[in-house]
């Protein structure tokens, strides 16, 4: 097996990127794939992979976990595709869809924000396990 240290260097080297940076780059994949697939198949599927990744550069697991759910679920309310959306427009038919994209914009900015002050700083997301 290979120690982190070894593996982070390796990466670095070859690659030009950084932990932080390969750690984005995963959870903006989750991101994007919220769009288009629900949650749960998201977690199903991309945990496996991106797991072992993340562990070998040394990232907190609660924090990976924290900013991979954020990441997923809000690319399900993010327009174009918003599947909550379209469950939405299923229940409220008399209400317009454009209207719902932009009456969930605000939500949209608010938890990127939110999904951005996780990951840079991890201690909020992890606080708690520490008390």
């Amino acid at each position: 097996m290979v120690q982190s240290d070894q593996n982070d260097d390796h990466i670095h080297s070859k690659h030009g990127a950084s932990p932080l940076g390969l750690e984005a780059f995963i959870i903006f994949a989750m991101f994007l794939l919220g769009f288009v697939i629900d949650a749960g198949p998201v977690m199903l599927v991309g945990v496996p992979i991106a797991f072992p990744i993340t562990q070998a550069l040394g990232a907190d697991r609660i924090w990976f976990a924290n900013c991979l759910i954020l990441a997923t679920t809000i690319g399900m309310i993010t327009p174009p595709v918003a599947l909550n959306i379209f469950a939405l427009e299923g229940i409220a038919k008399d209400v317009p869809i454009g209207v719902m994209y932009s009456g969930i914009m605000p939500f949209v900015w608010a938890s990127l924000a939110s999904l951005a002050l996780v990951f840079f700083f991890p201690v909020l997301s992890t606080a708690l396990l520490n008390l």
